[in-house]
């Protein structure tokens, strides 16, 4: 591989394009995917000086939320969603 990536936006599917024009396909799509070999390797979102560290901070917990999501999908599949947890009901005082 040459260490060229592709970019999936509405504006050039499939079109190898270089960074400036990988912007500004950013800004007009508001979000762009970087293939590389037909596969996702990563996506591109819009981000400013002002917005920078609030966009971290979402993505951050993307990716904190990535393993919640599996344990409940798994649990699901197990059948486990309604299992009783005594500690999770209120009782009066």
């Amino acid at each position: 591989m040459d260490g060229r990536a592709w970019i999936e936006a509405p504006i050039r599917p499939h079109k190898f394009i270089g960074p400036g024009r990988a912007l500004a396909a950013v800004s007009k799509a508001g979000r762009v995917l970087v293939t590389a070999n037909g596969r996702p390797k990563a996506t591109m979102i819009p981000t400013s000086e002002g917005t920078f560290a609030s966009d971290l901070e979402l993505l951050d917990r993307v990716d904190l939320a990535r393993p919640i999501a599996a344990i409940r999908s798994d649990a699901v599949t197990k059948g486990m969603e309604r299992t009783h947890f005594p500690w999770r009901e209120s009782t009066p005082r």
